[in-house]
């Protein structure tokens, strides 16, 4: 680590794990954090007091987790060029850091304004990707695998510490309900922040996400069960490639209970004919008596599977299906009393321990 000073820039970046440019530049030498806020952005016909609702928690957020590393994060109100400018007057040469912005013709235009600063000023600004956007393409031909080679990195953790750039004045976190940010909110707003953002993140793969393809268009539910993290991925207080790799972990969690069950479905006529030939043969003589009482028969159904062990039951398979929808239709109604309660208050009740025991969200 040498003396030198680093900048880095907060755009829609605002958390501190999985962040390349603080990561790098925490290695590099001192570091001072900074966020601008520009009044001409907040000017603009898509940006709204909500957005600025959001930012403000995640601003709040970063704020205690850079001041945890030993950086507290400098506030700067002004236009970017103009902000950089003073700095470089207080602090001399630095290098600038952030990461690639994928915003709207505004930050476009102002993006470029900040090169040509830098440039003019011999200060190097080192832009690092944060998501599937790959600038500079010539064509979409390879494409993809850039982009999932970026997904597929490893996430990078936060530095363990940051040596700051002391005596930096910051201006005072602006209030949410300051006139800058356009009118009042109607309605509740999303509360932001890296910590909502992980909690949003892992109800939605563990459980919200369950019934996501049956509620997501329907206005009373869907609000509960879509991801909620458009806002986070937005204003990055989660990266992209968090969201992917969570996501993808939890589909290789469901595949491996595929593929127990699919043994699970295979196996019966090889570990359980002989146990199943008895129900059936129970089913027939039972279905004879037009007075039999349900509830008798479920102690001799239980008695036909009482010494399966738990591996050999995870290995019932198609044929035990079979069996029972067979049982159903030829044998009276009792019997198909006895076979639903069967399945539902033996069988079901006693594959998800066994099943999902171990498997976690």
């Amino acid at each position: 680590m040498t003396n030198s000073i680093h900048i880095i820039w907060f755009k829609r970046d605002l958390r501190v794990s999985d962040h390349a440019p603080l990561t790098a530049s925490a290695q590099a030498g001192r570091v001072l954090p900074l966020y601008i806020i520009e009044p001409e952005l907040w000017k603009l016909p898509d940006s709204s007091r909500r957005h600025w609702h959001f930012i403000h928690d995640s601003l709040l957020d970063l704020q205690r987790n850079l001041a945890a590393l030993g950086a507290p994060l400098v506030i700067r109100i002004g236009e970017a060029t103009e902000v950089l400018e003073k700095l470089r007057h207080e602090l001399g040469a630095f290098t600038l850091w952030s990461h690639e912005e994928t915003g709207n013709g505004w930050t476009y235009r102002r993006d470029i304004a900040v090169a040509q600063w830098c440039r003019a000023h011999s200060i190097i600004w080192r832009e690092l990707p944060s998501n599937g956007v790959v600038r500079r393409l010539k064509s979409r031909d390879g494409w993809a695998k850039l982009r999932d080679e970026r997904m597929g990195a490893p996430i990078i953790p936060a530095p363990q510490s940051i040596v700051a750039i002391e005596n930096i004045q910051s201006h005072d976190l602006p209030d949410k309900n300051h006139a800058m940010f356009g009118l009042p909110s109607i309605g509740s707003v999303q509360t932001g922040g890296r910590k909502e953002g992980i909690k949003t993140l892992d109800s939605f793969v563990k459980e919200r996400g369950r019934s996501y393809m049956q509620t997501i268009s329907k206005p009373g539910v869907s609000a509960r069960h879509c991801s909620r993290l458009s806002a986070h991925i937005t204003f990055g207080t989660l990266s992209v490639r968090e969201v992917e790799q969570a996501t993808k972990a939890k589909l290789g969690r469901l595949q491996e209970i595929v593929i127990r069950m699919r043994h699970f479905l295979d196996a019966i006529s090889r570990r359980f004919s002989l146990g199943w030939r008895g129900i059936v043969i129970l089913s027939k003589s039972w279905n004879s008596s037009q007075t039999l009482n349900s509830n008798a028969c479920i102690p001799h159904l239980k008695a036909c599977v009482s010494r399966i062990s738990a591996k050999i039951f995870l290995r019932l398979g198609k044929q035990a299906i079979r069996v029972i929808r067979w049982s159903m239709r030829v044998c009276g109604h009792c019997m198909k009393t006895v076979g639903s309660r069967f399945v539902c208050g033996l069988c079901w009740c006693r594959l998800p321990a066994i099943i999902y025991g171990s498997t976690g969200g």
